[in-house]
């Protein structure tokens, strides 16, 4: 057996596209590996949305269930309130039990802003409190210089500083 591991297998003639006709087997192959991937992962996203359609149900269904129950402590809760057996803090209303806590947590109010209203009000009166963004126009820039070597120009000639050209390779692509 070790003779026969020893012995090399036959170097096989790498095939060569050299033809319109080898070069139509070599795009009916890729056709075909292609409709088949796309068979294959159409099939696996199938499954997996009716295994997240499943989730979504168990998760909905817990969730549910959860409420109920919760619901159940909260007049509990408001008794325990009423007779001072709470601890209160800024932020929250607290209960404990000796195999967990009932929260009730004060929540910060939400604000509704109309930042075109507001905004001239802060430049006249807070002009501290406005932020300012710059940010370099790229795409007009682009228009208008020249690439020379790694450097970008104006059409001048003056070097542009903060911007470098990397060259990328050209892309094959074959597509059927």
């Amino acid at each position: 057996m070790s003779e026969i591991l020893k012995e090399e297998a036959p170097v096989r003639e790498r095939f060569t596209v050299d033809n319109d006709m080898k070069a139509e087997w070599v795009l009916s192959k890729i056709r075909s590996i292609r409709k088949e991937k796309k068979k294959e992962t159409d099939e696996l996203l199938r499954q997996m949305r009716f295994y997240e359609d499943r989730m979504d149900m168990i998760c909905k269904q817990a969730d549910e269930e959860v409420a109920w129950f919760e619901s159940m402590l909260t007049p509990y809760f408001d008794e325990r309130m009423e007779s001072g057996f709470t601890k209160s803090t800024k932020t929250q209303t607290t209960y404990k039990l000796p195999t967990g806590k009932l929260v009730l947590k004060h929540q910060a109010p939400e604000y509704e802003r109309k930042d075109a209203e507001l905004l001239p009000w802060l430049k006249a009166n807070r002009p501290d409190l406005v932020k300012v963004v710059e940010s370099p126009n790229w795409a007009e820039l682009k228009k208008t210089v020249k690439i020379n070597g790694d450097s970008v120009v104006t059409e001048d000639g003056e070097v542009i500083p903060g911007v470098k050209v990397i060259e990328r390779e050209d892309e094959f692509k074959v597509e059927v």
